[in-house]
């Protein structure tokens, strides 16, 4: 499972310096519009400004299981933390990857 927290929902902007404060704190992902980019090459991510956009935040990839559970809610209180109270999972069924819930 993968744990985002949604730091921009449906709003217009290009975000550079959303990208900058995240990979000075340390993460390494985020998802724009449901697309997945590394933080490393945050320059290279180049949004419409007049466009509106949904940025979530690679926060930690898990597996689901009792010895995980309290790396779990360590990655979602850190989730918590950015989104003022939301978080999303990514749950890998197979070898999909369902949408956000």
């Amino acid at each position: 499972m993968e744990i985002l927290s949604p730091l921009v929902r449906q709003r217009k902007g290009e975000f550079q310096a959303l990208f900058e404060e995240m990979f000075k704190r340390g993460f390494s992902k985020v998802f724009v519009d449901g697309q997945r980019f590394d933080l490393i090459d945050r320059k290279k991510i180049k949004l419409e400004k007049y466009k509106k956009h949904s940025i979530d935040l690679f926060v930690d990839k898990i597996e689901a299981s009792a010895e995980n559970i309290s790396r779990i809610f360590e990655a979602v209180e850190r989730a918590l933390r950015f989104s003022d109270g939301l978080v999303k999972f990514l749950l890998k069924i197979g070898k999909k990857r369902t949408k956000p819930w």
